[in-house]
């Protein structure tokens, strides 16, 4: 595993509060430490200008979409040749990123916490690999799973 495609709100970001989560930066300066690749994916409706200027510097390219779908993951893979094995996906809607990244195989990490927390799941696709309710777990499986 060598990269990671994160979401932004709820995952990064509190939109309600209009706050990082706590852990965010730590989370994220671990990864460009360790030289882990990251692919921020939001729904444009809570990312903010501010927000591109802050992390910017953290992420190889910054997917801003209307609706996250299938395709734009798959492009983020087919675009810089990783398979499968090589990326894991950090969110917190289960019938959004989880479901995508378990529909292509990848691994997934569920931040469960805030307002969709409660979310019950439907299919298969939409059970984590990893649930995790701090984001410094996140980074304990992460380091786990790539042995560091």
């Amino acid at each position: 595993m060598n990269a990671v495609i994160i979401d932004f709100s709820r995952t990064l970001k509190d939109p309600d509060l209009g706050e990082y989560i706590p852990g965010s930066f730590e989370l994220l300066n671990f990864f460009r430490e360790k030289k882990i690749l990251m692919y921020l994916v939001s729904a444009g409706n809570f990312f903010t200008e501010e927000d591109r200027l802050k992390l910017s510097k953290f992420f190889e390219e910054i997917v801003i979409v209307e609706e996250k779908s299938e395709i734009d993951f798959r492009k983020i893979l087919e675009n810089n040749g990783f398979n499968k094995n090589d990326v894991m996906v950090l969110g917190d809607r289960i019938n959004g990123e989880i479901e995508i990244g378990n529909r292509l195989g990848l691994k997934t990490i569920r931040f469960k916490k805030g307002k969709f927390a409660n979310l019950d799941i439907e299919n298969d696709y939409q059970k984590a690999d990893f649930v995790v309710t701090d984001l410094m777990e996140a980074k304990e499986i992460i380091s786990n799973e790539i042995g560091f």
